[in-house]
């Protein structure tokens, strides 16, 4: 091994989906104006009791937990392509209380369309969505949408 890392994908290769319609017949649109996403996908933490321990405390690795970060940009709904989930439709899924099935996944251009690279690996799941909304003065309004996991995420990893 050279000590040098091989970089497996740039950032801008990874994005968030919205999966809408059914089984048979899903519609995959990517969020709006993203420019960037960070999966975590974790185990709680287990408070572990024993009457050996003393003072000093100790964990387990407890159930499994995941979340997706996605920072975009706010345009005008009138802006948004309809092949995209724009800010107010996520903001209707809030106010609802609705999950949303959502699916991160990598990407590859396509006739100059991000198309989801079904080559390489990704994860699914249903999530509750929240966001914060960022408005700097003299800067454009941005988000920064938060998928919190409410069921198993599940991974799909080509050829296994």
């Amino acid at each position: 091994m050279s000590g040098t890392s091989r970089i497996i994908a740039s950032g801008s290769e990874l994005m968030v989906f919205i999966k809408t319609g059914t089984e048979l017949a899903p519609i995959i649109r990517p969020i709006a104006n993203q420019t960037g996403a960070v999966l975590t996908i974790e185990p709680a933490d287990r408070k572990v009791v024993s009457k050996n321990a003393g003072r000093w405390g100790k964990t387990a690795a407890g159930l499994m937990n995941w979340k997706v970060s996605v920072d975009a940009d706010l345009s005008d709904p009138l802006d948004t392509n309809a092949d995209e989930v724009d800010f107010m439709e996520l903001q209707t899924a809030v106010l609802s209380r609705d999950n949303v099935n959502i699916i991160v996944a990598f990407i590859a251009e396509l006739d100059g369309a991000a198309e989801i690279d079904a080559t390489r690996p990704q994860w699914a799941g249903a999530a509750k969505v929240n966001f914060p909304i960022n408005a700097k003065h003299g800067e454009s309004m941005s988000t920064g949408y938060e998928f919190e996991g409410q069921d198993e995420l599940t991974p799909t990893l080509p050829g296994a």
